[in-house]
């Protein structure tokens, strides 16, 4: 896979039922730490989820939910069986991760523009006043 490709790391938040089973705070979806596991680690996973890694990355910028829960999953650790894993989804909140606190990640860390994603919005959505480019 191009590391060019690769999407900016994002940050979620489980809504506040969820919180308590999930884990409190933000946590950091990144499609490198992907990418960067083994073969066999790779397989597995597509196995557990169903959908190809390359698939299930690309349904998660469409902001499809199997795709957003199945990446929170992954980047939770894979707590306990996936089958078992059912938060609210539409409840959860993302961002794009901060390079430093404070400090929004600028139009040189997306190629090819600059990205602004609204807290309470999927992944990837954008309204009138934003745009995600590539």
């Amino acid at each position: 896979m191009d590391k060019e490709s690769i999407a900016l790391d994002m940050e979620f938040r489980f809504a506040p039922e969820d919180r308590e089973k999930y884990g409190d705070g933000w946590h950091t979806y990144s499609e490198m730490d992907i990418i960067s596991l083994r073969g066999h680690e790779l397989i597995k996973l597509e196995s557990m989820i169903g959908v190809p890694m390359p698939s299930l990355m690309e349904a998660f910028r469409q902001d499809a939910t199997y795709a957003n829960m199945a990446c929170c999953w992954i980047a939770l650790g894979r707590p306990g069986e996936w089958k078992d894993f059912n938060p609210l989804m539409m409840q959860v909140e993302w961002r794009i991760k901060e390079d430093e606190p404070g400090k929004s990640p600028g139009p040189d860390s997306v190629p090819g523009g600059s990205a602004t994603v609204p807290a309470d919005s999927g992944p990837f959505s954008t309204t009138p006043d934003q745009e995600l480019t590539s």
